[in-house]
């Protein structure tokens, strides 16, 4: 399983220099789109995401985060 980190540039340059290999500069607007490709990528086992990205995200979007992490 496999590290994936999604957010802005910033964020998610230290994961880059720390050799995680699935890193995913967004913007805001197309970050739930990234999100839900990752989350349908089944070699990803950890999603890594800003808490103040997760504050814009959809209530649903939001809850399906939620409902993804195991064990519960």
């Amino acid at each position: 399983m496999e590290i994936a980190v999604v957010g802005n540039s910033d964020f998610v340059l230290g994961f880059r220099l720390a050799g995680i290999r699935k890193t995913f500069d967004v913007t805001s607007s197309d970050i739930e789109s990234r999100i839900q490709d990752v989350l349908n990528d089944k070699t990803v086992g950890i999603l890594v995401i800003h808490n103040d990205d997760i504050k814009k995200l959809s209530l649903q979007m939001q809850k399906t985060l939620d409902d993804s992490v195991s064990p519960q």
